[in-house]
């Protein structure tokens, strides 16, 4: 997943979404709002807007698009018909709110539930009828992960740890470990090529409409191996010592 579009979001042509698609991302996410009668690209409500919904779609070529819904008093049936209008990519729906996820009337599109705390959190996604869960990457545990996927939930862990602009991409591959159906990155190219170095295979399948991501592990030692110093910090554009 290109997170918020891939490359710590530079720019404001959104021609970083075009790079992470050339850089191999299968899926592109973005983080909407709605503002002033338009959808907008926008992380936090009081940070900068990336631009419009509209621009940016013509970016993201035939990658899954991720949305992930900034406010839970957007109409989310209208956004689906707004992009559906632009763009004929498959979509995923990310959101905290059990309400709007269970509005969905669309049913081809993937409902991802997020979690702030492990509490009631399948009670939940299942109350949302979601397909996947993603807790919060700073309590993802090798035992909340299982408990995920066993109970018949996709497993995909938000975000990703950055340290000083550092995406720390052996935490990210850690969960690839687990299980992961997908894991999240600033940087496409660098990750596939930390993935094909650590993993033996990572290729994206279509089953039933739906895409599953078979992942085989070379070197199990490598995601519990310490970050600091390693060459797998990553930060813009360059690799760390």
């Amino acid at each position: 997943i290109a997170h918020r579009g891939g490359k710590f979001w530079e720019g404001s042509d959104f021609s970083y979404i075009s790079e992470s698609v050339r850089d191999g991302a299968d899926i592109i996410e973005l983080d909407i709002r709605f503002k002033n009668g338009e959808y907008v690209v926008q992380h936090s409500r009081w940070g900068k807007m990336q631009g419009r919904l509209s621009d940016a779609l013509k970016k993201v070529g035939s990658a899954l698009l991720y949305l992930d819904m900034k406010s839970s008093r957007m109409d989310v049936n209208d956004l689906i018909h707004y992009v559906r209008s632009i763009c004929s990519n498959e979509i995923i729906v990310g959101s905290f709110s059990v309400k709007l996820l269970q509005s969905i009337k669309d049913s081809s599109v993937i409902k991802n539930r997020y979690c702030l705390l492990p509490f009631g959190m399948l009670a939940r996604a299942r109350a949302a009828d979601a397909d996947r869960v993603s807790p919060i990457c700073y309590f993802v545990t090798p035992h909340l992960a299982q408990k995920i996927q066993t109970s018949g939930f996709k497993f995909v862990p938000s975000g990703n740890l950055i340290f000083k602009k550092k995406e720390v991409m052996c935490n990210q591959l850690r969960y690839a470990r687990y299980g992961a159906w997908a894991i999240s990155t600033h940087h496409a190219k660098k990750m596939r090529e930390v993935i094909s170095a650590h993993v033996l295979s990572y290729s994206p399948i279509r089953a039933n409409g739906r895409m599953t991501i078979p992942i085989f592990v070379r070197d199990l030692n490598f995601f519990e191996r310490p970050v600091r110093g390693r060459n797998w910090e990553y930060s813009c554009g360059e690799l760390g010592t």
